[in-house]
């Protein structure tokens, strides 16, 4: 086709929807060689395309007898033989609607770009009356947090191109989550201002002329840190870029309509206030060491002033969010408080007696699923009811709730899995307007476990959604797939009335099947992995990849349950590999299971390889599935080999020890093979954040420690001849 369509708005469109329809018209031109052009009404035999909201009159004229539509719902409707409305109940689900007529004509929409089908047929309005309502009202993707292999390395471009793409994916919100250390947020304490700032918890990740693909990596910069923070050496300095890059990122959101969220720990501090504190933490809890908690009572006021100064300072300067997100710590100190804070909730809530601190303790103590065993989940449950009560306390306390209402803030506070006693009775303890988030469990597959605990919920009582993880930080830089997992966690809670989900994950290469599952399954419940998997593998790869690829996917669920029972083996930190050289370990027969499926995985991949046609995606997209699992096999040797070595190296005779040198060298044969391997295949800046870091815990780290064992033998060996 090569004539006119007619694509018909109102006087004035909301930006959201004039993006979209330039979207659309670009998808005609390149599908169909349609001529689409904008028109307040059409005329003519044109085919006609009529965009708007529900309330638009042009909307109205052409269908008068319109379904009722939540704010989100959007609707298609094929009116007669040249008319078809795409309509939505706000100005976002209008464009929604866009989108999802783009999809009839085979478009799909992955999170680095737009796929379009190479034979797309004739131009054609679908036949198609269907209205969409979502089965998750709240569908968030998570743009900020402080791992190499994560979107904390994001330039503002990048954050920007991802935010259209998952919009067009129907995802309706953002969340930063903002650490302590972070350059983001200024305040005063009793004095002292605020001075110190880093990311990616002050690791010091060389990038010089020996690293490994150093030709795609950032240049100017041998230190690895956010690109735009590069030569920033104050904090005033990193607290302008830090505005202007958390301001960006809110910004872009916004401006789709999207639901945007701030996520702070106010009970953690950077290291320059702990003389703030009354008793600060002596021992370090926290990767980095980067700052300081109370441990004395909660409510001392020292620490009530502190936490009020700083919670106050976030709401005058990112109060323009629609959601602050209280975190509360991953490794809690507030436990020493939990008979006083215990007794103060039961009073002041009027608590029933089968809720008591006994039967509470009990459950802790005997839960053995959680990561750190029952000495964790006591200790973490006991600090959650000692910052429960003091949060309830704090804000009863002071005006900052009357703040967030007049700014339109909705608080929440996000719960560990080690909380879960509480949940029965949660929405009785939180301040007056809370919500509430958890994630149950570190993984997916460790929730769905846990999977009653959702029922323990009162969603009536309160707002209550999920955090999904797609993909876990102890994991590392390995291919995870949990979708099958996330259809059970997040089936269960739309069951029970809970609000949606907000994702965790880290790098997002090779997302695009699991959330092209999330996408559609958050608005039609029927949508099962296979289904998403598909039509994914069949619009990506070809048709003749489905049965292959999905049968790759499958194992890579298996892969990823082993990975989620072990939580490792590649946590981007300084010393995680070296660590295998300093100790005697047996060999972990878990890996060894992981290596082999993805061995198998490969070759799978081959085989689709092997099929030569598909459409032009195709090849790009296999490429990097294929260098990230060559990485990954490559990668789980070295781990295999340097626990060998480590074994060898720990042995009393000389033949062992140097066994274990030469093992550990091959180890880092391997590592270099995984990294060449990586660097062929950048997409983004997580995959760049990663090669530069696993080039030092791989390689760099791995080579010190064998040089450092290669002198201790040598000098051992010159002690015995002498």
């Amino acid at each position: 086709m090569s004539g006119e369509v007619q694509i018909v708005i109102g006087p004035e469109p909301a930006a959201v929807v004039e993006r979209a329809i330039g979207d659309l018209r670009s998808y005609l031109s390149r599908l169909f060689g349609a001529d689409a052009r904008v028109v307040a009404t059409g005329d003519g035999d044109h085919p006609r395309l009529v965009v708007g909201t529900d309330q638009d009159a042009h909307v109205r004229r052409t269908c008068p007898a319109l379904p009722s539509l939540s704010e989100q719902g959007h609707l298609l409707r094929r009116i007669d033989d040249r008319t078809l409305l795409a309509a939505g109940g706000s100005a976002p689900a209008a464009a929604w609607a866009v989108y999802e007529l783009a999809e009839r004509y085979g478009v799909r929409f992955l999170l680095h770009e737009d796929v379009l089908p190479p034979e797309p047929g004739p131009f054609h309005l679908p036949e198609i009356d269907q209205v969409f309502e979502p089965v998750q009202r709240i569908r968030s993707w998570r743009q900020f947090n402080d791992l190499v292999h994560g979107p904390v390395l994001w330039t503002l471009a990048q954050q920007q191109a991802f935010i259209a793409q998952v919009f067009k994916l129907k995802f309706n919100a953002v969340e930063v989550c903002l650490w302590p250390q972070h350059p983001m947020i200024d305040y005063e304490i009793d004095g002292t201002r605020r001075s110190t700032w880093t990311f990616l918890f002050n690791q010091q990740i060389v990038i010089d002329d020996d690293t490994i693909g150093r030709e795609h990596l950032w240049p100017r910069t041998n230190r690895l840190t956010h690109p735009d923070f590069v030569g920033i050496e104050t904090f005033d300095d990193a607290l302008t870029a830090g505005r202007r890059l958390i301001g960006g990122i809110l910004d872009a959101a916004i401006e789709k309509g999207m639901h945007t969220c701030v996520a702070v720990q106010p009970l953690e501090f950077p290291i320059e206030f702990r003389h703030c504190l009354q008793r600060p933490n002596d021992e370090s809890f926290q990767l980095g060491d980067l700052t300081c908690a109370e441990t004395a009572d909660l409510n001392n006021p020292k620490h009530v002033r502190a936490v009020e100064t700083r919670f106050q300072a976030l709401i005058e300067q990112w109060g323009h969010a629609d959601e602050i997100d209280i975190h509360l710590p991953e490794h809690p100190q507030a436990d020493g408080g939990f008979a006083r804070a215990w007794a103060a909730l039961t009073e002041a809530h009027d608590l029933p007696p089968k809720y008591n601190a006994d039967a509470l303790v009990d459950v802790a103590r005997s839960n053995l699923l959680v990561p750190g065993g029952a000495p964790r989940a006591e200790r973490e449950l006991k600090s959650a009811v000692g910052m429960l009560q003091f949060l309830h306390d704090f804000f009863a306390g002071n005006d900052l709730q009357a703040m967030m209402r007049d700014r339109g803030i909705m608080p929440t506070i996000t719960l560990g899995g080690s909380a879960e006693p509480l949940f029965p009775f949660v929405h009785r303890v939180l301040p007056p307007g809370f919500g509430m988030r958890t994630s149950v469990d570190y993984t997916t597959s460790r929730a769905v476990r846990r999977l009653g605990l959702l029922e323990q919920v009162d969603t009536s009582a309160m707002r209550a959604a999920l955090t999904v993880t797609l993909q876990d930080d102890n994991v590392g830089y390995l291919p995870q797939v949990a979708t099958e997992n996330m259809a059970v966690l997040l089936g269960a809670a739309s069951r029970l009335g809970w609000d949606g989900f907000y994702t965790r994950y880290w790098a997002i290469g090779d997302l695009d099947p699991a959330v092209a599952w999330l996408a559609r399954a958050s608005w039609d419940a029927r949508v099962t992995p296979h289904d998403a998997y598909v039509d994914h593998v069949r619009h990506v790869y070809g048709r003749d990849a489905v049965d292959t690829f999905c049968q790759a996917l499958r194992m890579l669920e298996d892969a990823t349950v082993i990975l989620d029972l072990r939580l490792g083996p590649l946590f981007p930190v300084n010393d995680i590999m070296r660590q295998w050289l300093q100790r005697s370990a047996p060999v972990e027969a878990d890996y060894c299971h992981v290596l082999a499926i993805y061995e198998s995985v490969r070759g799978l991949l081959e085989q689709v390889r092997a099929l030569g046609s598909g459409p032009p995606s195709k090849a790009p997209n296999l490429d990097y599935w294929l260098s990230h699992v060559k990485f990954s096999i490559h990668a789980l040797h070295a781990f295999r080999l340097l626990q060998e070595a480590g074994a060898d190296l720990a042995s009393e005779t000389e033949s062992d020890r140097q066994r274990g040198m030469a093992t550990a060298q091959r180890a880092t044969d391997h590592a270099r093979t995984a990294l060449r391997t990586m660097a062929d295949q950048m997409r983004d800046d997580s995959d760049r954040g990663a090669l530069a870091a696993y080039n030092q815990f791989m390689l760099r780290e791995v080579e010190q420690e064998i040089a450092a064992w290669r002198d201790r033998l040598a000098d051992g060996k010159r002690v015995h001849d002498s």
